[in-house]
């Protein structure tokens, strides 16, 4: 993996948005008491791994776009 100073600037915009979406959700988990639906953790979860993976692995965006292309037919 690579360490977050030898990330492009790209990457590291998409780290800031996932810490923006865990602060958020933090907010709303203190709003409901503590109550995080199922669904925004899974979404989190998924949206953060798509990021790290498409990141750090070099021929990760076109391998991506060729299991949507793959799902799609």
């Amino acid at each position: 993996m690579k360490s977050c100073e030898s990330l492009s600037d790209g990457c590291q915009q998409r780290f800031d948005r996932i810490d923006e979406k865990l602060e958020e959700i933090h907010t709303h988990a203190v709003k409901t008491n503590g109550r995080v639906t199922k669904l925004e953790r899974t979404t989190l979860i998924l949206v953060t791994s798509l990021v790290i993976f498409l990141s750090t692995n070099p021929e990760g965006f076109i391998s991506v776009l060729k299991l949507v292309g793959f799902w799609i037919k």
